[in-house]
Formats: structure tokens, sequence, C-alpha cells
């Protein structure tokens, strides 16, 4: 063995020169370009691990870009290998889980892409109508379609934002709400699920 006298450091060749060779974009302090340069390689590092994770869903599988509808067509599932292998198909990669639950299916990741037309243009068209900002409860039948939801928002009239109006209720049903979409080209990519602002014509609005 040995004795250490004095006291040790880690030596990083390159950290030194970095600091050197940059330092005069800092008017010459090696604080700031050292501080500087730490903080910018840990979100460097912060960002490649999220890529690194984000491509595997909760089963390990690795996932890729699919699109779930194409040209009004659906072209795939959400399944985990458990749902897969009921179906004897191959999973899609779409495992979700949670901390205390075994993987289910899930969406991450998903979007609608954007139309081509403008909001303020989408809603220019409106006669008589509602904008939407909150929708409350879950009224969806998945067996027939029909859809049913409390909403909150604005009143449209000749095609402008009029008074805020609360406790209505708007209903249709998927297919038709599908057939009677307009998407503007306002998306914005901020949460796992993204989509723009969309005109479906043809709803029933109820309400005091």
């Amino acid at each position: 063995g040995y004795v250490v006298h004095e006291p040790s450091c880690a030596f990083y060749p390159l950290w030194p020169f970095l600091i050197r060779t940059y330092s005069w974009i800092f008017g010459g302090s090696h604080f700031w370009t050292g501080l500087i340069f730490a903080n910018m390689f840990s979100v460097i590092g912060i960002f490649l691990f999220h890529r690194i994770v984000t491509r595997l869903e909760g089963e390990g599988i690795a996932n890729k870009k699919r699109n779930i509808i194409d040209q009004g067509t659906l072209t795939t599932w959400f399944l985990d290998l458990r749902s897969a292998r009921q179906l004897g198909l191959k999973t899609t990669g779409h495992a979700s889980r949670g901390a205390g639950s075994p993987p289910s299916p899930s969406a991450s990741n998903l979007y609608m892409d954007a139309g081509t037309i403008d909001r303020d243009a989408l809603i220019s068209e409106i006669k008589m109508g509602l904008y939407v900002t909150e929708l409350i409860g879950f009224g969806v039948n998945g067996l027939n379609g029909d859809y049913s939801r409390g909403a909150a928002g604005f009143w449209i009239e000749n095609g402008e934002l009029n008074y805020p109006v609360s406790e209505v209720t708007i209903a249709g049903n998927l297919k038709d709400m599908f057939l009677n979409l307009t998407a503007a080209d306002d998306l914005e990519l901020r949460y796992g699920v993204d989509a723009p602002t969309v005109r479906i014509d043809g709803m029933t609005v109820a309400g005091t």
C-alpha cells in the first residue's frame, strides 16, 4: 500500500483545455467558462438520456413513428405484449406502466397533423357555435360512438367570439364528428398528446 500525503483530485485533461480555449468568450474568466460549460453539458446529458428512454416503451420494446390513421383509414392498433398475444398479433410497442400496475396499452407522443387554415379563419366561417375551452366528464360510448360531454367556452356569433358560457352539453357521434372535422394550422407540441384547433360541424349544443 501507500500513503497519500497531499489531497488528491481528479484530473480531466480535456476540461482545462476547453476552459483555457474558450474563456475569451466570457471575458477571460475561467470561473464563468467552467460554470457555463458544466451546465451546458448537464443539459445535453439529460436530453440524450431522455431520447434513449423515450425510444423504449414500458416493456422494453423499441417503438417507432406510426400513422395511426392515414388518409381516413385506421392502419394499426395500440398493443402491448399481452393484448397482442390475445389477438394473435405482434406488439406495436405501446405498453405503458405505472409504479404499482402491470403494463397496459397506451399512447405517447400522439398528435394530429395540422391543417392549412388558421384558427381565426375557421371561426370566421361559423354563424353560430361554441368555442370550447374546457371539457367536463367522460361520455363516449365505445360501442356505438355516441359522444356527450359537459363543456365551457365562448359563444360564437357571425364568426366572432362574443361572451363566455359554461354548464352546457355538447353531443354528437364519433363517426359524424370525424367526417365533419377541419383542423387549423396551429399545432404546438407541448404535451404527450397534442392537436391543433379543430372545427366540428353539426354537433348539438344544449344548456341554459
